[in-house]
């Protein structure tokens, strides 16, 4: 396994990145916990040490499962999640004010079982609440020692750049891979000048580039791959 390290930060990471969008069964056409378990059990076991999750995968779920499968390796591993996205039934809202951080932070750190989380990432932007009251919001919880370092995901040059004045952002997460190559364009250059890592999500764009589909699969309306990625149409 390769590792390399984040920026300036502490955080030397394996180059696979073990992702849970699956994990709780919403989303990707169901899941079994025993096997999300065996999974990250097996990439931390190959030297997989970065795993990424999100309170909204699986409504609470994948953090739950993750937090299951790293009891007595946490030493091993680094855990990003994120913060921002609400989901209310069949709906999903932005919410990345301070109020509904605090909240979602120890709601995270009570399923995962940690005390810190290493990378805490705004999920979404939310156009709704001013960029000073959450990247303040998200220092203080730094200073406080609830997260290690802050993250942003799908937010562009422009908005990092309206957010950078509050608080140091490490990573962005971003939809990458031979399919999709938009971000090599203005985020991938900006992100060199400030060091900042990129976190590639859909690499193998949704399945189709395993190479395992050979027509396209019949998908539930509810499942991620029907509306997140265009490659299945």
């Amino acid at each position: 396994m390769e590792y390399h390290q984040i920026g300036d930060t502490d955080l030397e990471v394996s180059a696979i990145m073990l992702g849970t969008l699956v994990f709780g069964g919403s989303f990707w056409g169901g899941s079994k916990e025993e096997e999300c378990l065996d999974a990250v059990r097996c990439a931390i076991d190959l030297g997989v040490n970065f795993i990424d999750t999100a309170p909204i995968y699986g409504n609470g779920d994948s953090e739950r499962i993750v937090g299951k499968a790293i009891q007595g390796k946490r030493e091993k591993v680094f855990i990003a999640t994120k913060c921002g996205l609400i989901g209310k039934g069949d709906n999903i809202t932005h919410n990345l004010t301070a109020s509904s951080i605090l909240n979602e932070v120890e709601a995270s750190l009570r399923r995962l079982r940690i005390e810190y989380i290493d990378l805490y990432q705004c999920h979404w932007p939310d156009p709704d609440t001013p960029f000073q009251e959450t990247f303040e919001t998200l220092a203080k919880l730094q200073e406080k020692g609830k997260i290690r370092h802050v993250g942003v995901s799908n937010y562009g040059v422009a908005l990092i750049k309206k957010a950078l004045p509050y608080t140091q952002i490490v990573t962005s997460q971003d939809q990458y891979s031979l399919l999709d190559r938009s971000i090599e364009k203005e985020l991938l250059p900006f992100a060199r000048e400030k060091g900042i890592g990129i976190l590639a999500y859909g690499p193998l764009a949704g399945g189709i580039l395993t190479g395992k589909y050979k027509e396209p699969p019949q998908l539930k309306t509810a499942d991620a791959r029907k509306f997140f990625y265009q490659y299945y149409e």
